[in-house]
């Protein structure tokens, strides 16, 4: 799962067993921190080459 709201897309998704990508971005909910603990990988902004790379695509 990858998505930019902490407690609905990343705590939501590792809730269900599934991986979550954080992407803090400028929509991001106010108060979400910039990286997330419960999130496999963290990035700034929407940072897609940095989700390939942790891909390795």
């Amino acid at each position: 799962m990858v998505g930019n709201d902490e407690r609905s897309d990343i705590m939501g998704a590792a809730g269900a067993g599934i991986d979550g990508v954080y992407m803090r971005t400028e929509i991001s909910p106010p108060g979400d921190p910039q990286t997330s603990q419960h999130a496999v990988c963290s990035l700034t902004g929407p940072d897609y080459a940095g989700l390939l790379g942790y891909l390795n695509i």
